[in-house]
């Protein structure tokens, strides 16, 4: 039975970069003392996995990690392989409904041998055409191995990562601008301020792993490595760090206007509170006033002219007095 899925073949041999490989060949480039080979799955079932298994050995519980869904970040070790898993992010570009959030996650699996380096993709969201890339500007992969292969994707992955909190940052702070706007609709600020937070979540969960999965690696590949590669994944450990300290910052920062959102609303509505008290204290004067001098019982100015004159003038002195009064404490 053959592989169904798409199926993607490159190698290296003597240095020299083959691209197209046949996936016929691929036994004799791990066979050729230089060779080195890369096979990226996409979307493939448990039979392609199954099928691929027969000609390298892949764990049957890495199989079961590749496939599985909401699986976290990981770094396992086999007999003759390292399995990985980490996700690539970006944003949704459509921001019609923030409130179900905008982060969307691509899953990348990793198996690891000696000379051989086979992924995983869930779906086309993760483009490998920048791994490529940047393997194919760093002249030293073919002489580094499996390692610098496994360098490149990662670094690849987290640079996504460090453009989506770039991003979410930028977000961040435009929703910051808004808190003291008078005009701005409380209803979906919330909405939005929730969709950040929402995302902030699901964010530092897939982050927050990638220290452990690069520092295992360093300690698994130490052997293998030459200082230069070395030199290379400490700077990738350095950078996977940086965004682990950016996302907490940014859920710090979304919490801060979440609770100050809260605030200001509670002080809006204490400042409605506040003028319905002094105005109903205002319209109380003429009530009490004109509900008095309404008992049918003599009064002065009963049954006069004069009587209306003095109601009136004193509900509007009163009422004057009334309001400089509440205007001088800042009540209305």
């Amino acid at each position: 039975m053959e592989i169904t899925c798409p199926i993607t073949v490159r190698g290296w041999r003597g240095g020299e970069a083959l691209h197209d490989v046949p996936r016929q060949q691929i036994g004799d480039l791990l066979d050729a003392p230089d060779g080195l080979a890369w096979v990226d799955l996409v979307d493939p079932s448990e039979q392609d996995l199954v099928e691929l298994s027969h000609r390298v050995r892949l764990s049957p519980t890495s199989i079961e990690d590749a496939l599985a869904p909401y699986e976290r970040p990981k770094l396992t070790r086999h007999s003759d392989h390292l399995f990985l898993m980490a996700y690539a992010t970006d944003l949704d570009g459509d921001a019609s409904a923030p409130e179900n959030g905008r982060l969307r996650l691509h899953r990348v699996s990793v198996f690891m041998f000696k000379k051989l380096l086979v992924t995983v993709r869930q779906g086309q969201g993760f483009d490998m055409g920048k791994v490529e890339k940047a393997w194919d500007a760093n002249p030293d992969v073919a002489k580094e191995g499996v390692p610098a292969l496994v360098h490149g994707l990662l670094d690849v992955i987290v640079d996504d990562q460090f453009e989506t909190i770039q991003q979410m940052d930028d977000e961040l702070e435009g929703l910051e601008g808004q808190l003291f706007e008078e005009r701005r609709t409380t209803r979906d600020f919330q909405r939005q301020v929730f969709g950040r937070r929402k995302d902030l979540v699901r964010l530092r969960r897939i982050i927050t792993p990638m220290r452990e999965i690069i520092g295992g690696l360093m300690r698994h590949l130490s052997r293998d490595m030459s200082r230069d590669l070395e030199g290379w994944y400490q700077d990738l450990y350095d950078h996977s760090l940086r965004a682990a300290e950016w996302t907490e910052s940014l859920r710090d920062m979304v919490t801060s206007v979440f609770e100050t959102n809260l605030s200001l609303q509670d002080l809006n509505l204490n400042t409605v509170m506040k003028k319905l008290a002094g105005w109903a204290a205002l319209i109380a004067v003429p009530t009490a006033i004109t509900g008095w001098f309404g008992q049918n019982i003599p009064y002065p100015g009963f049954s006069n002219t004069f009587g209306l004159w003095m109601s009136t003038v004193s509900i509007v002195l009163i009422c004057i007095a009334l309001y400089a009064f509440l205007r001088h404490r800042d009540w209305i």
